[in-house]
């Protein structure tokens, strides 16, 4: 894993985090307990020393809760977005090559090389999905188990 700084680029668009991240080889952000974990403390929590066990807890599995939402969430985009690149693939294929000019034929073919290329391309985050997930859960329950917060709360008086 490669810390990045606050802007990232990616191919089209350049992306400003408030938030720290940590790029993986995949270019997949993962944003830290830290950060994760702010929007679900107490409001009237200044540190761990305000937060009882059970506070501590919630925030814990809020945490945990929201990350599998946002994977669930992805898994149901990439199905979509599956859907659609199969779609889009069987309609050029079913085109009638026979009865279109050959300037017309050239580009229903490019087309269809394209549609073939996002379609693996989908296929394969299809596929690297749920390993990937499973993974980063890990490094999140391994970063909530280190915050200094949570773990001060939790911790026997």
């Amino acid at each position: 894993m490669y810390p990045t700084q606050t802007t990232t680029t990616t191919h089209h668009h350049t992306r400003i985090h408030t938030a720290t991240t940590t790029t993986t080889h995949h270019n997949t952000r993962i944003y830290t307990a830290t950060t994760t974990t702010i929007p679900l403390l107490p409001r009237h929590a200044a540190g761990a020393r305000d937060l009882t066990p059970g506070e501590a807890d919630v925030v814990r599995e809020a945490c945990l809760a929201a990350f599998d939402d946002r994977q669930a969430d992805r898994r149901r985009l990439l199905s979509l977005r599956l859907a659609e690149c199969e779609a889009e693939l069987a309609r050029l294929q079913a085109i009638e090559l026979a009865h279109i000019s050959p300037a017309d034929k050239e580009r229903v073919r490019a087309e269809e090389a394209a549609a073939g290329f996002r379609l693996r391309v989908v296929q394969r985050r299809m596929e690297e999905h749920e390993p990937a997930a499973a993974e980063r859960r890990a490094e999140l329950e391994a970063r909530l188990g280190a915050d200094r917060r949570l773990a001060a709360a939790l911790a026997p008086a």
